[in-house]
């Protein structure tokens, strides 16, 4: 048993949080370290590996405190376990801050890399008319059909995107069209890079904000 707690134990500890990380890092044939703070499946992955490591950690040197402790060994447990207890704060504080920024950092930003300023939200004359999941992608794609049944023009229109998987809210991304005459209809494709596609088990449904800027003449 206590080499199982001196040696296995810490190894055991060790490897799971290098293959969760691993898991975290590396995706589509390429290592993307920020994968860790990208939220979704990534971060949690991360986030499963740092406590199943800790936990296997800090069990096996309660185990082996208490397995000494019956066996009536003195010795030096006394300074041991300060350390063992500055370690566990520690490492419960660091868990904690991790946590926190995975949870603050990991939100992705939407996709409609731009600064303009929309005049108008929600026209009532643009609609989503449909939209389904790409199976076809590695990553969560959504197909998006956005019609314009007025007779206005828009310079610019942008679709944003609220995921909800199985209920929940998982993330916000969009996609932009430029030059939308009237009656027109446009194809675009909404796509959540951090989320697998394999993975997503549950109902997959969206909730669309759309701007716009009408054509001046």
């Amino acid at each position: 048993m206590r080499f199982y707690l001196k040696v296995i134990n810490p190894i055991l500890a060790l490897l799971a949080l290098i293959l969760c990380s691993w898991a975290a890092i590396f995706g589509d044939d390429k290592i993307t370290i920020m994968g860790i703070v990208a939220g979704g499946f990534t971060s949690y992955f991360f986030a499963k590996g740092l406590f199943t490591s800790g936990a296997l950690f800090l069990l096996g040197s309660l185990l082996e405190a208490t397995i000494k402790k019956e066996n009536g060994e003195s010795g030096n447990v006394g300074p041991r376990t300060g350390k063992e207890r500055i370690l566990f704060f520690s490492f419960l504080i660091a868990s904690i801050g991790l946590l926190a920024g995975l949870f603050f950092w990991g939100k992705g930003e939407i996709s409609l890399k731009n600064d303009t300023k929309y005049e108008i939200q929600n026209p009532s004359r643009l609609k989503v008319i449909e939209y389904h999941q790409v199976k076809e992608t590695d990553r969560l794609a959504i197909s998006i059909t956005l019609q314009n049944s007025g007779n206005s023009e828009w310079k610019k229109v942008a679709i944003t995107s609220e995921l909800l998987l199985g209920g929940k809210y998982t993330g916000e991304r969009g996609v932009s069209f430029e030059d939308v005459k009237q009656g027109e209809i446009k194809h675009g494709l909404i796509s959540f890079d951090d989320i697998r596609n394999e993975l997503v088990k549950d109902s997959v449904v969206c909730q669309f904000k759309i701007e716009g800027n009408p054509k001046r003449e």
